[in-house]
């Protein structure tokens, strides 16, 4: 998880479904937050960019250092000052959903 200058604050969580979770070099998570966060200067944008990045390139490979093969997908939570969204993934397929309220 993590904020940048604008206020977009970021987190992710692994999640697994029915479709299995690529172990190619693809992008982590943690690197889908981290260009989000470098690249937008709010929630929207950081979804977009999010959102391209996955259908570009994908997500999956190792996520642990070690022999063992460690592979999921993500779901984030994308927030700035005005609004905050809900991205959840699977492999390069995504939806996303505004969070309404007061």
């Amino acid at each position: 998880m993590g904020a940048n200058e604008h206020g977009v604050c970021i987190g992710n969580e692994a999640v697994w479904g029915r479709e299995e979770a690529s172990d190619s070099e693809a992008l982590l998570g943690m690197d889908l937050v981290r260009l989000g966060l470098e690249r937008a200067d709010s929630a929207e944008k950081a979804l977009e960019v999010i959102a391209e990045l996955l259908e570009r390139h994908g997500q999956g490979g190792n996520c642990m250092e070690d022999e063992s093969i460690f592979t999921y997908h993500n779901s984030f939570l994308i927030a700035d000052r005005k609004e905050a969204w809900i991205l959840e993934t699977s492999g390069k397929y995504w939806a996303a959903e505004k969070i309404e309220g007061k």
